[in-house]
């Protein structure tokens, strides 16, 4: 972190750090400009690791402008990086999309957190209403067809994921892709997806593993044993595509 930075974040926590009761903040002629700017300072705390501080700027801004859809998701954002409990964080992207039904990542926000609570159902119905605003954008894709696989809803997964296929996706596709072809019992299908997986992954270690296995169950030792002997030395090395 910069020196200037390091500075900017210490004035700041003296000009934040006495409570601020919930009727001090002076009206303002341009609620919205403030709270912006009050969500500005919560953002600098946030990437500094602070959490406790930004929460405190996001809470003054929806003082400020409770009716702005922003603030309520900014703060409902925090919270849940925060691992507060589901319902309060809910409780902020209700009231922003009270405010702005059609924001998109809103959407997405209320449908992530009814995925992480195992809400299939609920997750898929925001994940489709924000597709409905943003079109078929990968994120929403890949969220999408993982909470289908979930219920099992092989036919809808596919299509969805066969969608995401052509836009060049991100390794987030594939993975859900080779989940979808090993629960059909497709194993060449599987192991494409794999092999793509292995060149995008962040982590390739797991669809190693997994490739490795099908290698060794269709009379490829020789790769497999390469294969293994790549994850299990420098990895830093492209992988032993057999």
């Amino acid at each position: 972190m910069s020196l200037l930075r390091t500075l900017r974040l210490a004035l700041l926590t003296v000009l934040v750090s006495a409570p601020v009761p919930a009727n001090s903040e002076p009206v303002s002629e341009d609620p919205v400009t403030e709270a912006r700017h009050k969500l500005d300072l919560g953002d600098d705390f946030l990437d500094d690791g602070r959490i406790i501080k930004a929460l405190e700027l996001y809470e003054w801004a929806v003082r400020i402008a409770p009716a702005w859809w922003k603030t309520h998701y900014k703060l409902g954002a925090a919270l849940q990086q925060a691992q507060r409990p589901p319902e309060e964080i809910l409780g902020h992207f209700r009231r922003a999309l009270a405010a702005s039904p059609d924001v998109y990542v809103v959407l997405v926000a209320m449908g992530e957190v009814h995925e992480a609570g195992g809400d299939w159902a609920r997750a898929e119905r925001f994940y489709r209403e924000a597709m409905e605003v943003a079109g078929p954008v990968e994120r929403i894709l890949a969220r999408l067809g993982a909470v289908l696989l979930e219920q099992r809803k092989w036919d809808a997964a596919r299509q969805v994921l066969d969608e995401a296929a052509r836009h060049d996706p991100g390794p987030a596709i594939y993975h859900q892709l080779a989940r979808l072809a090993r629960n059909a019992g497709n194993t060449k299908a599987e192991e494409k997806h794999l092999r793509i997986l292995l060149v995008r992954a962040p982590d390739p270690a797991p669809y190693a593993s997994r490739l490795g296995v099908l290698l060794q169950q269709t009379g490829r030792g020789r790769a497999a044993d390469r294969l293994g002997e790549w994850l299990a030395g420098d990895r830093r090395e492209p992988p032993p595509l057999p």
